[in-house]
């Protein structure tokens, strides 16, 4: 696997990835926009437009160990998923989404952090902050180059559970995800910051039902969540299911 130097109390660079997989000329005039607000809110930060190419050297040059799995991802989207997790170890910064709206400079959470979480319903990768070598990277890792999965609820539909978009969400995206802070320890350290949903993502489903700023405070960011890789039946699954899961959890019984 890649030989990393891990640098828990490194602080997180002032750089901003993001990924349109086909190409900076391909992207949509909605979310060239949306780039230029985080542009415009953090004129001293470096930014990446990472696109397939530019990810597939990547995958070359710094994980040969990861080279045939990626290759071997039913969707794009794995690819896509998966990758923010690589240069985030190698570089550190942010990784954002595309279709996340900025609403004011985020440079005030960095100082004392190296790891920067969006806590919705467990917590989302649409925007992770990190030091280059945290430790929540070995986790992450190990459990990519494993072929592992998070685990699904019970309760869920046969539908929800068998989407495309679930299939993506255990393997590679924001549950699987989840799984790897949990597992990773990180949350215990006094340097990672795990933010209220409503920072990043004010209106989607929390565990604690704060979906939205209190008063007094205001937002971040804010994300629009349009899932495009998606057809449209998929999308309103994916949909319900963002609506569902806290209510799922909290009948499931706690053990």
């Amino acid at each position: 696997m890649n030989d990393f130097i891990i640098e828990q109390d490194a602080g997180i660079p002032r750089r901003i990835h993001q990924i349109w997989y086909q190409g900076a000329a391909a992207l949509p005039d909605k979310y060239r926009r949306y780039r230029e607000t985080w542009m415009r809110n953090h004129p001293d930060w470096e930014f990446t437009l990472w696109d397939a190419a530019m990810l597939q050297a990547l995958v070359d040059e710094h994980y040969p160990w990861f080279a045939a799995r990626y290759a071997a991802f039913e969707r794009d989207i794995q690819r896509i998923d998966a990758s923010r997790y690589l240069f985030l170890a190698l570089y550190g910064g942010f990784y954002i989404d595309m279709d996340i709206e900025n609403l004011r400079p985020i440079a005030p959470l960095l100082p004392g952090h190296s790891l920067i979480l969006s806590r919705t319903h467990g917590f989302n990768n649409a925007l992770i902050g990190s030091a280059p070598g945290h430790p929540l990277w070995a986790t992450v890792h190990a459990n990519l180059a494993a072929g592992r999965s998070a685990p699904l609820d019970p309760a869920l539909p046969a539908k929800l559970r068998d989407s495309p978009a679930m299939r993506t969400a255990v393997t590679v995206g924001p549950r699987f995800f989840t799984m790897c802070v949990e597992e990773s320890g990180c949350l215990t350290l006094p340097s990672t910051l795990p933010c209220p949903g409503y920072y990043f993502e004010p209106g989607s489903p929390t565990a604690d039902g704060r979906s939205q700023p209190p008063r007094g405070d205001r937002s971040y960011a804010r994300h629009d969540m349009d899932l495009n890789w998606l057809d449209a039946h998929h999308r309103l699954l994916s949909r319900l299911n963002r609506l569902l899961s806290p209510l799922v959890s909290r009948l499931l019984p706690q053990r």
